[in-house]
């Protein structure tokens, strides 16, 4: 059973959606008109940029990986096929003008078992070739500009853990201890995701607040304004890693002098536009907070070393 038999669901009703799903057709929409704005104004390296990024990185290794429980779930299979079945249509639409051959031998082998198919943009039933298909142009109601912020923090909360497991060579199937520490406001729209980021970071959210209290020595890595310690007792390399945050910090501090000395600069605190200079002494406050952060850390790992 593919899972298709009990139909479209009805896309007037998305606020009821599974929450990845009202992320997949927000993301649609978006996508679909900076493509199709992009072609418009003969900038198809940039389209073809946007699509590769979206298919590969989203729709492929996010959206995908969140539906594969939905899928041995009897209950949700339908809804979840129907929806990686618009995916898959919408990009194979988008990417037509720029891969048509391979977009038209997909198209076919779709329409063979799904030629019932039909979306919003489609005026009648979907056509033999994909060449006389009609382009997508998603609802505004698909528009969810909140959801797609907080994917976004999501999907580099996950690329941040990877990177730092990749790193320090942890096998793949190998759970880690994580603490999250995004900024208040961001706090409360990152507990739903808790689940997702265990299922894709291949981890154990131990804490996840803006005063959360991580293992002592652990790994730490910055994404979308949140702090992420990842505890890798027995498993980090603490030399690698001492030279890492050794790095980090030499180059910190060259950037923190920097901006010291241009805000010490009378020429160009009297003369830069008030707002510029504040910008200016709020990322030296980061830098600096960050510096000190890592420099907890740096001494954690050393007196593990004693």
């Amino acid at each position: 059973d593919s899972g298709l038999s009990a139909g479209l669901p009805k896309l007037d009703t998305i606020t009821e959606f599974p929450l990845e799903d009202r992320w997949l057709l927000s993301r649609l929409s978006t996508v679909s008109a900076a493509v199709s704005s992009n072609i418009e104004h003969y900038h198809f390296a940039e389209a073809a940029r946007l699509l590769y990024a979206f298919a590969w990185d989203e729709f492929c290794s996010a959206y995908l990986e969140l539906c594969k429980p939905r899928l041995n779930d009897p209950s949700q299979k339908g809804q979840a096929c129907h929806m990686l079945l618009l995916g898959l249509d919408t990009i194979l639409r988008l990417l037509h003008p720029i891969m048509p051959f391979v977009t038209e031998e997909i198209w076919q082998n779709l329409a063979q078992d799904h030629g019932h198919r039909c979306y919003p943009w489609d005026t009648k039933a979907i056509p033999p070739s994909i060449m006389v298909a009609t382009w997508p142009r998603p609802p505004e109601n698909w528009q969810d500009r909140a959801t797609e912020k907080q994917f976004q923090i999501f999907l580099e909360i996950v690329g941040a853990i990877r990177e730092i497991r990749s790193r320090q060579n942890v096998p793949p199937r190998k759970s880690v201890d994580v603490t999250v520490c995004p900024p208040t406001h961001n706090q409360a729209m990152l507990i739903p995701m808790q689940s997702a980021i265990e299922a894709m970071a291949v981890c154990r959210v131990v804490g996840l607040a803006s005063d959360a209290h991580p293992a002592p020595g652990s790994a730490e890595i910055s994404a979308a304004d949140c702090d992420i310690f990842i505890d890798l007792a027995d498993l980090i390399d603490i030399d690698a890693e001492i030279i890492r945050l050794q790095r980090e910090l030499d180059k910190l501090e060259k950037v923190i002098k920097a901006k010291q000395g241009k805000l010490t600069n009378e020429q160009f605190v009297s003369h830069a536009p008030p707002a510029i200079v504040e910008k200016e002494r709020q990322q030296l406050a980061e830098f600096e907070e960050t510096r000190t952060k890592q420099g907890v850390i740096l001494a954690d790992l050393q007196a593990r070393k004693l």
